[in-house]
């Protein structure tokens, strides 16, 4: 036995431990049953009849010369099952059998020999004493394995500092009158006074989309949208067993639990005994599936399986969709993620129909709640808005409810719980989380827009005109000009069908000569309607002229601005997603 030195037969690549002995109970017996042959076998024939087989090596198990790789496969198949069959064959031999139990021990030793020899590498070890020991070698004192962990805040007395040394013990008593569980500090903590404002990044913002609410899920608008996944039962997802999704059906009187009922379970208060950090991996993926709508047209992949479209080049996807790179490389990550929420035995008989609804957005209705003062008030039917200032977006929803609520505390100032549904001008929002996301719906908050067009020049500084007033400015040359239409604070609209000034040139005030008189200050640059015809009929300043030969001097100079630039308190923002005075009262 000491012979048997190919330890690569029983360790092969990607194997999480050693394996030290090469045999086992039935390769051992075998090596008795050859050795039992070669002692107490008949010298003439060679053979000993009381053992099966009873030669050393049969002869069909026997290794020719250049065998092909074929036939050695066929050999050592028959030897295997040979050997199975003598080692589990019952007989009456005392001499077998005891060989039979002496190959079971060693087996049986041999294998406790090779696991205390993988506990000696961390990389195989699997025991925590073993473990320990060799990481004390190290000099590193691991902490013991614990059933459970949290995480504890802890807050210094005002002007107060020091070290909480570990092993500091917190007690929690569960809400449902459980024995009490003592959690340990696992390494010195220092604590100060001045530490207690700090909090996690994003701590008080939530990560839910706002479309995510127990009303929309249950909508019959809404359901009929919804993407077939999301009407699954819910061990369609990852890491849920069947067993586990009887649990969950009690919580909708016993009918099927499926993956949409995610949106509206809260896993910190259900009767089921699920950790809730399960509860909570389920809901997140339920929430993506949810919110799962790449970008692009993908009705000529709606029966294409996601595997398929998953190993698919982006390249392949853009010629058989008609999609954009970035629409077919969006689509591929997509349905990566999507992999990671799914069962993979459902995952992989999925279509891409089955997974995103294929149907046109505006036929989702979505719906959100919102709690706010009192005051200023609001009313059922009014428009309000909704900003995510995080990226720059915004847009228009309906005041669907308002209902006045107080809180259980007497003293407490009662506020107005508002539903907000899509607006008729726009529902780009439902995907916007909660945490990022303002409501814009007070009175007080009112801007009017700028002019704006192909006829409007804009001033560097306010310009003090009003409609019917008259402007000139030079064009190489010549001069000219045109009558203001519509006018605000830096803004004027022209009635002229011309190029209009570039950014940077000068704009004068034209003022009607009274009387022929002109101040020393002024000068003439102009006579409309000169009978002469000497001026361009399309510079004539309005349809309805003055009287012939009267002329128009100068007066003040602006400068014209740039119509792009809009900084300054003078020039309110709108929202990029609403067009200039799309939404009257906003």
């Amino acid at each position: 036995m000491t012979d048997r030195k190919d330890l690569t037969r029983w360790n092969r690549a990607g194997r999480s431990r050693f394996d030290y002995v090469d045999g086992n109970a039935v390769e051992f017996l075998e090596i008795l049953r050859q050795q039992l042959v070669r002692h107490f076998a008949d010298p003439v024939s060679g053979r000993c009849e009381w053992i099966s087989p009873p030669q050393q090596i049969p002869a069909d198990e026997a290794e020719p010369d250049a065998e092909p790789q074929v036939e050695r496969q066929q050999r050592l198949s028959i030897r295997s099952q040979r050997l199975l069959e003598t080692y589990h064959q019952e007989r009456r031999d005392w001499a077998w059998e005891i060989s039979r139990s002496f190959a079971r021990c060693c087996h049986i030793l041999t294998e406790h020999a090779n696991a205390y020899a993988n506990e000696g590498y961390l990389g195989t070890a699997t025991q925590w004493e073993h473990v320990r020991r060799l990481v004390d070698m190290l000099d590193y004192h691991p902490a013991p394995p614990a059933s459970a962990y949290t995480w504890l805040g802890v807050t210094a007395k005002e002007g107060m500092s020091g070290t909480v040394a570990k092993g500091f013990q917190v007690k929690n008593s569960p809400a449902d009158g459980g024995d009490k569980v003592i959690f340990e500090t696992l390494e010195d903590v220092y604590i100060d006074a001045e530490l207690n404002q700090l909090r996690p990044s994003g701590w008080n913002k939530s990560e839910q989309p706002l479309g995510l609410s127990a009303s929309t899920a249950d909508d019959p608008d809404t359901a009929e949208t919804l993407a077939e996944v999301m009407l699954r039962p819910a061990f369609h997802l990852r890491h849920l067993m069947p067993s586990q999704s009887s649990d969950l059906n009690d919580l909708i009187s016993g009918d099927i639990f499926r993956i949409k009922d995610f949106l509206w379970l809260d896993p910190d208060n259900t009767d089921i005994v699920f950790a809730p950090s399960l509860l909570w991996e389920w809901k997140a993926k339920a929430a993506y599936l949810f919110g799962l709508s790449p970008p692009g047209d993908w009705a000529a992949l709606a029966e294409t399986l996601l595997p398929g479209i998953a190993s698919a080049s982006a390249e392949s996807l853009v010629d058989s969709s008609g999609n954009n790179l970035q629409q077919a490389t969006a689509l591929k990550q997509a349905i990566e993620l999507a992999e990671l929420c799914l069962d993979p035995s459902r995952f992989a008989n999925l279509q891409l129909q089955q997974l995103i609804n294929l149907q046109p957005a505006e036929k989702v209705k979505v719906i959100t709640e919102w709690l706010i003062p009192t005051k200023p008030a609001v009313e059922p039917g009014e428009t309000a808005l909704i900003m995510d200032q995080e990226h720059n977006q915004a847009a228009a929803v309906m005041i669907n409810r308002v209902e006045e609520k107080t809180k259980d505390d007497e003293d407490a100032t009662a506020f107005l719980e508002v539903e907000l549904v899509t607006s008729t001008q726009q529902d780009q929002w439902s995907d916007w989380k909660k945490g990022e996301t303002g409501l814009r719906y007070s009175p007080r908050w009112h801007k009017k827009s700028w002019l704006n067009g192909d006829n409007v020049v804009r001033t560097g500084e306010a310009h003090g005109l009003t409609a019917d007033s008259y402007v000139g400015w030079k064009s190489g040359s010549r001069w000219r000009f045109a009558q203001v239409i519509e006018a605000d604070r830096r803004n004027l609209r022209l009635d002229y069908k011309r190029q209009m000034p570039p950014p940077g040139t000068e704009l004068f005030v034209l003022r009607p000569v009274e009387d022929g008189t002109v101040a020393n200050t002024l000068e003439v640059v102009a006579l409309v309607g000169d009978p002469d015809g000497n001026q361009d009929l399309d510079e004539v300043i309005s349809d309805e002229p003055m009287s012939l030969g009267e002329p128009l001097a100068l007066d003040d100079i602006f400068t014209l601005k740039d119509m792009g630039d809009t900084e300054g308190p003078d020039f309110p923002s709108l929202p990029p997603l609403l067009p200039p005075a799309a939404l009257p009262g906003i």
